[in-house]
C-alpha cells in the first residue's frame, strides 16, 4: 500500500520538464511578439464605406470608385495595398477579394492572385473592370485578405468593404 501511495504520488513528476516563463522571454522576442500581435489584429467587423485610404501599422489601402457611373459605359474599380515600415506583402500567401453583392457589375465575385495587375514586396494592385446595364445604385460588398510578413513574423489582413454606385 506503502509503495502505490508513493507511485501515485511520483508518478505526475515523471516526464516534467522546465519552462521557461514569460517572464524570461528575451526583451527583444517580447517587442517583436506585441508588434505581431497588434498587426494581425484584423478589423474584421470594421467596413469600409467610402472610397478613400484606410490604414494600419503594416499596410495602407487605397480603395477607388467612381460615384456615379452611366449606364453601359465601362468604370474601374482600383484597390491597391501598400507596405509600410519592416512590413512587407507575402508573395506566397493566397490574395483574395471576394465580392458578395454586386459580383454581375465586374463580370464575377472572385478574383486571385492571377487576376492582380501588379504583385512586389511593396504592393497588390488590383484594377478591375465593370459595367452596369441598369439605372439605379448598386452596391459593391466584399472582403480582400492578403497576407503580410516582417523578417521574423507573418500577419492576414482581412477587410471588408460596401460602396454604392449611382447609375444614371
Amino acid at each position: 500500500m506503502y509503495k502505490l501511495f508513493l507511485f501515485l504520488i511520483f508518478l505526475p513528476l515523471v516526464g516534467c520538464q522546465k519552462s521557461v516563463a514569460p517572464s524570461q522571454t528575451p526583451k527583444k522576442l517580447k517587442s517583436v511578439q506585441k508588434t505581431a500581435e497588434k498587426s494581425t489584429q484584423s478589423k474584421e467587423n470594421d467596413v469600409i464605406k467610402q472610397p478613400g485610404d484606410t490604414e494600419e501599422e503594416a499596410y495602407r489601402l487605397s480603395f477607388k470608385l467612381p460615384q456615379k457611373v452611366s449606364i453601359d459605359q465601362p468604370f474601374l474599380f482600383h484597390l491597391i495595398a501598400h507596405s509600410k515600415g519592416i512590413y512587407h506583402i507575402n508573395k506566397e500567401f493566397p490574395i483574395s477579394l471576394k465580392i458578395k453583392k454586386g459580383g454581375k457589375v465586374l463580370g464575377k465575385d472572385r478574383f486571385k492572385k492571377e487576376d492582380v495587375k501588379l504583385l512586389s514586396d511593396d504592393q497588390i494592385e488590383f484594377d478591375l473592370k465593370g459595367t452596369c446595364t441598369q439605372k439605379g445604385v448598386h452596391t459593391l460588398d466584399g472582403e480582400f485578405t492578403f497576407g503580410y510578413c516582417t523578417d521574423t513574423l507573418c500577419g492576414t489582413a482581412k477587410q471588408k468593404f460596401t460602396f454604392d454606385v449611382t447609375v444614371e
